[in-house]
């Protein structure tokens, strides 16, 4: 399809021969503690081993507990999302061709909640991120959030789920404070820039950052 998604009809298994066992599919929705609107649909063919699973939720309970469940890959994410608190909705599609080949997959979501980090200067609230997530990394879009009377907005890439994976980072900070606590977080060589200049007041401040990777 058009849009990129799989093709239920088109993807959906077949027999192979007349012997072959015949093809599955699971079709279902459910609710549990902390999941609202959970729908799934699941084909497979016994007799190749394709299987396509196509799903939505409608909201999680995102708590900081969940980035500990992450698999192994993405622990160096889960680190990062433990200050997250809020709720996600998305949709999700998957597909292994044969049994011998990688799955592929991709998430397309959405974020609503607060970020509380104690290495931030102040909270972030009304937070609302898009992103969309693969195989090839994940990319975040239309991030907005509120900090005290500054306005955020983030867009991100990080290829890979490697710790030393490449990203960049986009930045744009509306009313921001310059304030001691805003020095607190910042890396030790731009203290020393601080303390010898001695900024006061506000600034509207836009950013691009890019991380290489280890090398």
């Amino acid at each position: 399809q058009a849009n990129g998604e799989p093709d239920p009809v088109a993807a959906s298994p077949r027999r192979s021969t007349a012997n072959a066992w015949p093809a599955l599919r699971l079709r279902g929705q459910c609710d549990g503690d902390g999941v609202k609107g959970l729908e799934f649909d699941v084909q497979f063919d016994p007799s190749t081993g394709n299987t396509v699973v196509l799903g939505k939720l409608r909201e999680l309970e995102w708590k900081p507990e969940l980035s500990r469940s992450l698999p192994a890959e993405m622990q160096s994410l889960g680190a990062q999302l433990q200050p997250c608190l809020g709720t996600v909705s998305a949709s999700f599609q998957a597909q292994q061709s044969t049994r011998d080949q990688p799955w592929q997959w991709q998430v397309d979501g959405r974020f609503t909640g607060r970020i509380e980090d104690p290495r931030l200067p102040e909270p972030l609230t009304q937070v609302v991120a898009g992103f969309q997530a693969g195989p090839w990394g994940l990319s975040l879009s239309s991030c907005e959030a509120q900090a005290g009377e500054t306005q955020l907005r983030v867009s991100a890439t990080m290829h890979g789920w490697r710790e030393d994976r490449q990203a960049t980072v986009a930045f744009r900070a509306e009313q921001l404070q310059l304030t001691s606590r805003l020095r607190g977080v910042l890396p030790p060589e731009m203290q020393a820039v601080w303390d010898r200049f001695q900024p006061e007041g506000m600034v509207d401040v836009s950013m691009v950052a890019r991380y290489e990777g280890q090398r």
